[in-house]
């Protein structure tokens, strides 16, 4: 009897003394969350509208009645989905996941829904920032993981969708036709099959690592289904698109023109002038294809040939004032709109024996060149890519009176062109120019 009512005093102890612990911890925990919430508040209060000060206000009494962690950061989740200013919204959902994973990683539900919430909020945001993108993949990895050792198939099948487009969108494509293929399988699964949306985008990302006969597959099995009555009429126009791309890329002029006649045949709303303009400027028939060019809206695209075609087609420095544009806002475009920029605007400025600029901007442009090799080693855009660079580099060297270094890249650049596509084909027209030139010059 004695014995055990010393056992009963011990255990009443032991459970004090933890509940005394567990009550100070809460206390430290609760005296750390409000620290940062405070300071959550004050930026958040930057950036709201008018609209949004109510519902800050609410936030702050709630804060100072509550003493319970979680119930704070579920409010902060909540409160992200309200504010109406996108950047008030995009700091909430980052307090509230870092303050989840902090305090919650064994806390299934919470941590879940605040992943989930910095999801929502930055991939519905027009503009993110590279760090952003990258905890929008890992969580994306995350959930799709979650949702896998749980075998819930329509999750996994919705979050490996989203890491395929978050890919492409970083220029991850190589990674982005993984997830492609994996959503595919896992489609079948779940005897599925894949919207030509999807089937669509996954063509456009199969042609920048450069495997065009899947594209080519994907895009026939698409046309077929039209035929058949399978998939809706509207979207021949996107599937012959990604074919005209293919053959474009492969030189392929004659054919691309003949598919550009078929979608004009369909009626359909895509508008064809920017192709039109780049097979015309592949014929060196640059005024036509600026002519073209002119007739549409301003956009980068736009901007960025028709500053090319006017500096190879016209000489005065005047024509190089789109692309001089389009240079001094690069960093307002995606890194890889940026390095094309910077390729284009390198190679008119060389041209017009503005050497010191050109080499500027093909320094920029290496650099980006380099980080998008280590995401993609085997990109084929990256390898179309590098042809640019390397004719910058000739352009370059024969600026500087290095003829013989500037040859031997040319030479080099018009063997690894002719062995990908084959000899005399349109990709090698630049270099045969350029190596044209030079020799004409030595003659003289």
């Amino acid at each position: 009897m004695f014995n055990i009512m010393i056992v009963d005093i011990i255990l009443i102890k032991i459970f004090v003394v933890d509940a005394l612990i567990l009550y100070f911890m809460k206390g430290f925990v609760m005296v750390y969350i409000n620290t940062i919430v405070w300071d959550f508040i004050n930026k958040v209060s930057e950036e709201i509208n008018l609209s949004d000060i109510t519902i800050l206000d609410k936030f702050r009494k709630t804060v100072e009645d509550s003493n319970d962690p979680e119930e704070i950061i579920d409010y902060i989740i909540y409160i992200s989905e309200e504010l109406s200013s996108s950047n008030a919204s995009k700091i909430a959902a980052t307090y509230g996941y870092i303050l989840a994973e902090k305090y919650f990683s064994n806390g299934e539900k919470i941590l879940k829904d605040a992943k989930k919430n910095y999801l929502y909020i930055f991939m519905k945001s027009p503009s993110t920032t590279e760090i952003e993108k990258a905890t929008i993949i890992k969580l994306l990895k995350e959930l799709k993981e979650y949702y896998r050792d749980r075998n819930n198939l329509k999750k996994q099948i919705l979050y490996t969708r989203c890491l395929a487009f978050e890919e492409s969108s970083m220029g991850f494509y190589e990674y982005s036709v993984e997830h492609f293929e994996e959503m595919q399988q896992l489609l079948h699964m779940n005897k599925q099959y894949m919207e030509p949306e999807d089937q669509i985008n996954w063509s456009r990302m199969l042609i920048f690592v450069g495997d065009y006969e899947k594209t080519l597959e994907l895009s026939q099995n698409l046309r077929d289904s039209i035929k058949d009555g399978v998939v809706d009429k509207k979207y021949i126009g996107s599937i012959l698109l990604n074919v005209v791309t293919v053959l474009y890329r492969k030189g392929d002029l004659n054919g691309a023109t003949k598919i550009l006649d078929e979608i004009e045949k369909e009626d359909t709303n895509i508008n064809l002038l920017i192709w039109r303009a780049r097979v015309c400027a592949c014929n060196k028939d640059y005024e036509r294809a600026i002519e073209l060019l002119d007739e549409l809206p301003d956009s980068y695209t736009k901007n960025s040939l028709k500053g090319e075609y006017q500096s190879k087609s016209r000489k005065d420095v005047q024509s190089l004032k789109i692309l001089e544009k389009l240079y001094t806002i690069r960093h307002t475009f995606p890194t890889i709109s940026h390095m094309f920029t910077n390729i284009r605007y390198s190679l008119a400025l060389s041209r017009h024996g503005l050497y010191d600029a050109a080499e500027e901007n093909y320094k920029e442009a290496l650099a980006v060149f380099e980080s998008l090799l280590k995401r993609s080693p085997n990109a084929e855009y990256l390898k179309n890519t590098k042809n640019k660079l390397d004719l910058c580099l000739a352009l370059l060297l024969l600026g500087k009176g290095e003829k013989d270094q500037a040859i031997e890249v040319a030479i080099n650049l018009k063997q690894d062109i002719e062995s990908r596509f084959g000899v005399g084909n349109l990709w090698a027209n630049d270099v045969n120019e350029f190596l044209d030139s030079v020799k004409n010059d030595k003659s003289n």
